[in-house]
């Protein structure tokens, strides 16, 4: 016999793909309005202050917007070397996990030598 498919769980798995296609899609468009916005702001900002550095003044077209990626970039590759460091940690300590187990033996089997 044929299992029958009720089309209300077929309706509601659609409502919810599109629901969270549309949550995407608004995420997306969030996000870039924030980064065209912030870009913008930066860039006026960057270009009203000119750097000084040494005694010297620089201008540089943009450089808030250039040191804000640059610390984006530094701060992700941090966040990976973070990464890298926990997997070797995480691995290093499966290789005892069986040393609470033991601790929770010892203590649930009674002392015998009393």
């Amino acid at each position: 016999m044929l299992p029958t498919i009720r089309t209300s769980a077929i309706a509601g798995g659609r409502q919810a793909v599109r629901r969270r296609t549309l949550d995407i899609g608004l995420s997306l468009l969030n996000a870039v309005v924030t980064l065209c916005s912030f870009v913008v702001i930066l860039w006026g900002l960057s270009a009203a202050a000119p750097l000084h550095l040494f005694g010297k003044e620089y201008a540089i077209p943009g450089y808030l917007v250039w040191a804000a990626l640059i610390y984006a970039v530094l701060n992700r590759a941090d966040a990976v070397d973070r990464l890298a460091v926990g997997a070797a940690l995480i691995s290093s300590s499966s290789n005892s996990s069986r040393f609470p187990l033991q601790l929770v033996r010892t203590r649930r089997t009674p002392n015998r030598s009393r």
